[in-house]
């Protein structure tokens, strides 16, 4: 006889959202992993046999696994860079969790496929994704895909994939029965790096709007960057100007204040955390 799934309580559904919230926060950079382990305590270590994933896991009441997986085969600033955060329920378990539980607290942006994400990409995912469309996909679990709103100049990206168990009720290609539903299954945070060519793209696309703008001494910055100062001769300088200030004058001891031309020539970072 199958085992019959039991209902999460509510105190251990709440358990779900302080991993959740603080995954995400160490996906995008605003929370480092020992501030994980002080939070939450020293999880249980795993690499894979390559050694190429290192992961961090939690059990949650015998029923959930929170893991933290970083990827050693890409590495910034000389340090493995973040691959995935993974929140999965046992399968002999159920929930009643609406997505509306969280959208709002974690301030998640429900990503619409063509809206621009930067200056030169645009999304490429859709929010609402069945698995029932895709060949050999369960009818009745569906994926919903969120971007976390980022500064512009962000070197990556970070998606939520939450996805929900519900009941396909064979209701047209709007899926109406599977748009809302309660049963949450996992919880998947991931960060993209850029590529250097996407990255090249960017600072193209910057170097020519700003370029248009024939930005002067004087004339409000449009964005925190690094900025080269231009005079006929070439270029005279470079600096860190931020969004709002005005651009200053070159200064040289051998000659008086002159106007030059602003060119972007970069962006600023301050150090992120691990």
């Amino acid at each position: 006889m199958p085992d019959i799934p039991k209902p999460m309580s509510v105190q251990e559904q709440a358990q779900l959202f302080p991993f959740f919230e603080a995954g995400l926060a160490w996906a995008t950079g605003t929370l480092s992993f020992d501030d994980i382990v002080r939070r939450f305590g020293k999880p249980v270590s795993y690499s894979s046999p390559e050694d190429i994933i290192v992961e961090y896991t939690y059990f949650l009441q015998k029923n959930v696994t929170v893991d933290f997986r970083f990827d050693k085969l890409l590495l910034v600033d000389g340090k493995p860079s973040v691959k995935t955060v993974m929140i999965g329920i046992d399968s002999l378990t159920t929930t009643d969790i609406p997505k509306e539980s969280y959208e709002a607290t974690l301030n998640l942006h429900r990503v619409v496929r063509g809206e621009s994400i930067d200056s030169v990409r645009n999304e490429r995912s859709s929010y609402f994704s069945p698995r029932g469309v895709i060949i050999g996909g369960d009818p009745d679990t569906v994926d919903f895909v969120y971007r976390q709103l980022l500064p512009p100049d962000s070197p990556y990206d970070v998606y939520v994939t939450v996805t929900y168990k519900g009941k396909y009720g064979h209701d047209g290609p709007e899926f109406q029965s599977l748009q809302n539903p309660r049963d949450l299954r996992s919880i998947k945070i991931t960060r993209w790096y850029l590529t250097p060519e996407q990255l090249e793209q960017r600072y193209l696309a910057k170097r020519q709007k700003y370029g248009m703008m024939n930005l002067r001494t004087g004339m409000v910055c449009p964005e925190t960057g690094l900025w080269e100062s231009w005079m006929q001769a070439g270029i005279v300088g470079k600096a860190v100007v931020r969004a709002g200030d005005r651009f200053k004058p070159y200064l040289r001891l051998d000659m008086p204040p002159a106007d030059v031309r602003w060119m972007w020539a970069g962006e600023y970072r301050p150090e992120r955390l691990a």
